[in-house]
């Protein structure tokens, strides 16, 4: 009942219902807003916000129902919004791995977010970097949303780490990696790192957001794209 009211009182002004910190993200909130429970930290948010919306839209547009995954890793898991979407409403049954660095936002997300911590089969507290650095195996699909606050660590767009993402996905296997294009220099970052991307993936996208005109999603394929597959 009382999540009832903060609810709808969160149509009208913001319910910041925890804080706390970490020596990674700063400040953590999990506020409610516009009828949401969302995590967020000073300048971003993190999972089940307008990130979610995002990720939703991503799906739609790459028609990730239709598409042969069997087995998924996320890269900045936070609080699962990405893995939350798939199992609902994309009704997928396969395997999802998580890799979240601040396990401050994994016991945040325990306390405030459960559906989106077991939408995952495993969560590994560990540095992205090195995981896909050290990690043998192979996923259908693998997602990045690689933030501190509102910037992407500069390890993570450069070529080690596009070249682990490419040998850690399977034959069929695709990337998604989310970007924000908010600022001058972001703007410039994302051109370059589309053009790395090519020099990899043999199918490359650039996904444009109607929920978030300062998101963009990269869709690469380590084949050319096709209207067959099998569904989720």
């Amino acid at each position: 009942m009382i999540n009832f009211f903060k609810k709808i009182l969160s149509f009208f002004a913001e319910i910041v219902v925890y804080n706390t910190g970490s020596e990674i993200n700063g400040d953590i909130e999990v506020t409610w807003i516009d009828g949401r429970k969302t995590l967020n930290v000073d300048d971003a948010n993190y999972s089940f916000g307008v990130l979610y919306d995002a990720f939703d839209e991503a799906f739609q547009k790459i028609k990730i129902t239709d598409q042969p995954i069997k087995k998924v890793l996320i890269l900045g898991y936070a609080a699962g919004s990405a893995a939350s979407l798939l199992r609902k409403k994309c009704n997928f049954k396969g395997v999802i791995h998580g890799v979240e660095l601040d396990n401050e936002i994994i016991n945040v997300a325990k306390e405030h977010f459960p559906e989106g911590i077991k939408a995952a089969d495993e969560i590994f507290i560990d540095d992205a970097f090195t995981f896909v650095q050290n990690n043998q195996q192979q996923y259908d699909l693998i997602i990045t949303d690689l933030y501190i606050n509102v910037d992407i660590p500069e390890k993570f767009e450069g070529e080690e780490f596009v070249e682990n993402l490419k040998s850690m996905c399977s034959p069929c296997g695709m990337l998604i990696f989310n970007k924000i294009i908010a600022t001058t220099p972001q703007k410039y970052q994302a051109k370059r790192f589309l053009t790395l991307l090519q020099n990899y993936f043999a199918c490359v996208t650039e996904l444009e957001l109607t929920v978030c005109s300062e998101n963009r999603m990269f869709v690469a394929r380590i084949q050319e794209e096709n209207n067959e597959g099998k569904k989720l």
